[in-house]
């Protein structure tokens, strides 16, 4: 093998640790922001879900009998005239 062709197969291995070299140090640079990465994903998918919820129970809640339902139920309203047993928790 004469000179230059050692010299071309020299330069070429020294591309190729270097390029190796970098495509690591990139990899390894970026392994937190891919983690924090599938973490936002992870939570933009819990508030999609939380919100797609919210929008269900916004729609129960503009039926009139559902809203006079969740009142009586979670604020213990009742209707005029009507009388109401309240017993104590536990019983």
């Amino acid at each position: 093998m004469n000179k230059q062709r050692k010299i071309i197969i020299l330069i070429e291995l020294v591309l190729i640790a270097f390029l190796s070299f970098n495509f690591i140090r990139d990899r390894i640079k970026n392994r937190p922001i891919r983690s924090e990465l599938n973490g936002l994903r992870r939570e933009l998918e819990k508030l999609q879900d939380e919100n797609e919820n919210l929008k269900q129970r916004l729609i129960y809640l503009q039926n009139p009998e559902n809203k006079k339902k969740e009142m009586r139920d979670k604020l213990n309203l009742s209707e005029p005239g009507e009388k109401m047993l309240i017993l104590p928790e536990g019983y």
